[in-house]
């Protein structure tokens, strides 16, 4: 097991701490929780079935969820990196992190 590492993101105000011992699924199910997202409502959002994110979660998919990687590190807003390997910062650098569409706010 390794060491974690702290790496503070670009503002250097939120720093998020690097555990390479974390398997692909843990990762995956911290990223999930912190998206306030179920694992039904993420399948939706990337194309893949409920079983396959909780078999990802699992560790049980092999090669399988990689093919979701990206677009699950888009909607949960995790780096890709992170989700794949755990070995960059958790929330990716401002010129990486999707835009958000503003709420709409009427005006009398």
């Amino acid at each position: 097991m390794s060491t974690p590492q702290v790496v503070c993101l670009i503002d250097n105000k939120r720093c998020s701490v690097l555990n390479m011992a974390k398997s692909f699924g843990e990762r995956l199910k911290e990223a999930r929780l912190k998206a306030n997202l179920t694992q039904v409502q993420l399948a939706k959002l990337v194309g893949a079935s409920q079983q396959a994110i909780q078999k990802a979660e699992r560790s049980q998919s092999g090669q399988s969820a990689s093919r979701f990687v990206v677009e699950m590190a888009r909607v949960t807003g995790v780096s890709p990196d992170w989700l794949a390997t755990g070995t960059q910062p958790l929330i990716p650098p401002l010129r990486e992190r999707p835009m958000r569409a503003a709420k709409s706010t009427k005006f009398a």
